[in-house]
């Protein structure tokens, strides 16, 4: 497995203008990481940055794991599902060039009462219809989707399976994200444990104890520092045979250059446990 960091670790900077692609590359060349994920978000000016990456990339020894757009095909109407899944095909195309093999995607929102999205199985229909489109199109440019439980559709474990299994398709497999699963009442050991033939790219999060208020959010932490089983994760998919990225992705307060840090070395010496 390897090891790498996402970009949206560094959100808050990237979106402040404080941090952009080239920096976030030499940070992670810099503290040893062997790959990363690129995300939509952060382009300043797509078509110059492109044509660096390449480089930016050779000169810190770094591999492209994987390439993210956000979209969202629980859309009432056509005319916006139409324009979330060309988003996605925009993504995929700048997948392809960039030399990414797998894309983050999401399936959608999760439906809120009065919407014209009535019901969850609904939102799932129309997530599985988006996605099943996005993936034959994938499949002709040789980029894997990897749809991510990011806490709207689907969600839960069973929701990730449902969609997997109706659009049935090698070109959509899961990017795992492990901190996720606690929003929606799922046991991250559990789901991994049942989704682990399926990844196809990883996020890794730790989240700090429950907090007294049932409403509030539970702490994003370095790794290592909170609740979730990272080395039963690891272990689950090594016996899988994963050989793909691990990619850390701290959405805390603290400094993302030293929570990453911190967790890159928690995550090498669980790996080195495995033998």
């Amino acid at each position: 497995m390897k090891l790498g960091c996402t970009m949206y670790s560094f959100n808050r900077p990237a979106r402040a203008g404080q941090i952009a692609i080239e920096g976030f590359l030499d940070y992670c060349g810099g503290i040893g990481l062997d790959s990363v994920d690129l995300l939509s978000y952060y382009w300043t000016d797509q078509a110059a940055e492109m044509a660096r990456v390449p480089e930016w990339l050779r000169r810190n020894r770094l591999t492209l794991a994987a390439y993210a757009v956000g979209n969202n095909f629980v859309q009432a109407e056509a005319e916006a599902r139409a324009a979330q899944i060309q988003a996605v095909k925009d993504g995929v195309d700048t997948a392809a060039a960039l030399g990414a093999p797998v894309m983050r995607v999401f399936g959608g929102n999760r439906p809120k009462p009065g919407t014209a999205v009535a019901s969850v199985a609904e939102a799932l229909d129309l997530a599985i219809e988006g996605l099943g489109t996005a993936a034959i199109y994938a499949q002709t440019k040789g980029v894997v989707l990897a749809i991510e439980n990011h806490g709207g559709l689907p969600g839960t474990a069973a929701e990730v399976r449902q969609v997997l299994d109706a659009v049935n398709s090698p070109a959509l497999r899961l990017l795992l994200d492990v901190g996720n699963f606690v929003g929606v009442g799922d046991d991250p050991v559990a789901a991994t444990r049942a989704l682990a033939p399926w990844v196809a790219h990883v996020h890794l999060k730790d989240l700090g104890p429950a907090p007294a208020d049932a409403s509030a959010r539970r702490e994003s932490v370095a790794l290592g520092n909170g609740t979730i089983d990272l080395a039963q994760v690891f272990r689950i998919l090594n016996d899988q045979h994963y050989a793909g990225s691990l990619s850390i992705e701290y959405e805390g307060r603290a400094d993302p250059t030293e929570a990453v840090r911190r967790s890159a070395a928690h995550v090498r010496t669980l790996l080195a446990q495995l033998g």
